[in-house]
């Protein structure tokens, strides 16, 4: 920006706006942090204690079926992927075949692995299943079972800090871009100089557009051809005190119609 004059006033940022977009980026980066939080630590402890109630019901279904010595599984991914088709056979024949019955139970107890990222040989196998089984029994005699977790509950957990990211960039964006940017105005010649270089006078307005100025907005319309230019009012003080000092100067009987009507309401609220 250039303008002319040595009574050269610019624009600050409005310390409204400014908290404004800090409250936005308190919040996003609080959500983001808590969605990390969740989906790292919360849900996977949540869900491993839930593999952990499932491991005891399928060992208590094994032994039910005399085969808890053969409980371990080796390779927990092509038995989980073995079982997975027959999920409604094996549910539907559970309550009469012991060993339907254990398979269900194992189906069940490598989906809550899996759903943790656990689906591995070292969290599937035992040297000892009895006595696992007896520890388990211990804790989960006296513990409720943990609400099982949703095959989206994790990765939502990411996609939502995913959005809160693109949004806080987004937020921190328009906030240093509007710090960097600043509107000049010559008050001797009521000249306004916009980011860009350009400079407005009252005698190049056509028109001030305020259909919008409820929303802290207004549109400077300007000759020959109508082109408009929008000004943001809640972001840059006191730009909305010059854009009336232009107007006054370039519309003076709209001034006079300002003053009546505020006369009128001055009055009729005495």
């Amino acid at each position: 920006m250039s303008p002319d004059s040595t009574d050269t006033q610019y624009t600050i940022i409005s310390r409204k706006w400014l908290t404004w977009m800090t409250i936005y980026i308190v919040v996003l980066a609080g959500f983001g942090l808590w969605c990390i939080w969740d989906g790292a630590h919360i849900l996977p402890a949540r869900g491993r204690d839930d593999a952990a109630y499932k491991e005891y019901q399928y060992l208590q279904a094994a032994a039910k079926a005399s085969k808890l010595s053969s409980a371990s599984v080796a390779d927990p991914v092509v038995e989980f992927d073995r079982l997975l088709p027959r999920r409604d056979e094996l549910r539907r024949v559970a309550s009469s075949d012991t060993t339907a019955a254990m398979e269900s139970a194992r189906l069940d107890w490598l989906e809550a692995l899996s759903l943790v990222g656990d689906l591995k040989p070292e969290k599937a196998t035992t040297a000892d299943a009895a006595a696992r089984l007896a520890d388990l029994k211990t804790r989960w005699e006296t513990a409720s079972p943990p609400k099982p977790l949703n095959p989206f509950d994790i990765p939502l957990q990411w996609i939502m800090l995913a959005i809160c990211a693109v949004a806080l960039i987004g937020v921190l964006y328009v906030l240093l871009t509007n710090i960097r940017m600043r509107y000049a105005y010559v008050a001797s010649r009521k000249a306004l100089t916009i980011p860009g270089g350009r400079t407005i006078t009252p005698a190049d307005l056509q028109d001030v557009d305020k259909r919008k100025w409820h929303k802290f907005r207004c549109s400077l319309v300007l000759k020959p051809d109508g082109t408009s230019i929008e000004l943001d009012l809640l972001r840059f003080e006191p730009l909305e005190a010059w854009v009336l000092e232009m107007e006054r100067e370039a519309f003076p009987d709209r001034a006079e119609k300002d003053e009546d009507e505020e006369g009128t309401a001055a009055t009729a609220t005495a």
